[in-house]
């Protein structure tokens, strides 16, 4: 289970190039594979809420986490 979900974070942040287009901007995930479970679904949540709201991404650029 942690390595699909490794597997899918990467495939996401490939997806998901910068574009800097109307202040749109990806979340910069952490790709290190040594990662707790815990951290994993974070960085899987923070792509989520990117794509379910990319119009709010400016918001949350200079967070210390995103």
């Amino acid at each position: 289970m942690r390595a699909a979900i490794y597997s899918l974070i990467v495939d996401l942040s490939k997806t998901y190039k910068s574009c800097n287009i109307r202040g749109v901007y990806p979340p910069k995930l952490n790709l290190s594979e040594k990662q707790t479970n815990e951290e994993l679904f974070n960085e899987l949540k923070k792509m989520i809420n990117f794509m379910k709201y990319p119009q709010y991404s400016y918001i949350m650029k200079n967070k210390e986490k995103y």
